[in-house]
């Protein structure tokens, strides 16, 4: 195992190699940046990169059950997470915009090369209406750096029924 410290452009980089994989660490500005390595088959090292796929889809739209305002409750739904790639994938936290009736329950912030995680999303309306955001989550992966999806809930008040006095014999 070898430490060997290079600059360039201005980014102070430390290898960390041995026999069949590396870490490098770099270092711009005040952000730290981690890239691991292994060896190919040819013996020489490549650089490995987290592959983020999600279900449903980026861009796609997340229905919610329709909530009967102060009686019934809207079920978490769930975005799948994983990482098909070979390093390992960070994701930021999703942030749903425009409405505080969606909010995020869990997430996973870091998802091991070929594992999964789940983002689990919840719907508590506090008045009548449909209602519809986006929610949007960064990650590392070089490829897909955003994912977004709409979510779409729809609440409406109790029915009340009154019954007339007057015909009651």
């Amino acid at each position: 195992m070898s430490l060997e410290t290079r600059r360039t452009n201005g980014a102070r980089q430390n290898l960390l190699q041995g026999t069949t994989s590396a870490l490098r660490l770099c270092l711009f500005g005040s952000a730290l940046l981690a890239f691991a390595a292994a060896c190919d088959d040819g013996g020489s090292l490549s650089t490995v990169f987290p592959k983020l796929v999600v279900d449903p889809d980026s861009g796609g739209e997340i229905r919610f059950d329709d909530v009967v305002l102060t009686r019934t409750k809207s079920g978490d739904r769930v975005i799948i997470v994983r990482n098909e790639g070979e390093g390992i994938l960070s994701l930021d936290r999703p942030e749903p915009t425009g409405s505080t009736f969606f909010t995020v329950v869990d997430y996973p912030k870091n998802v091991a090369p070929g594992s999964s995680g789940r983002i689990i999303l919840r719907y508590t309306p506090l008045a009548p209406g449909e209602i519809s955001t986006t929610v949007t989550m960064g990650s590392n992966d070089p490829k897909r750096r955003t994912v977004n999806w709409t979510l779409v809930g729809k609440a409406r008040e109790p029915c009340i029924l009154f019954a007339d006095q007057s015909h009651i014999f």
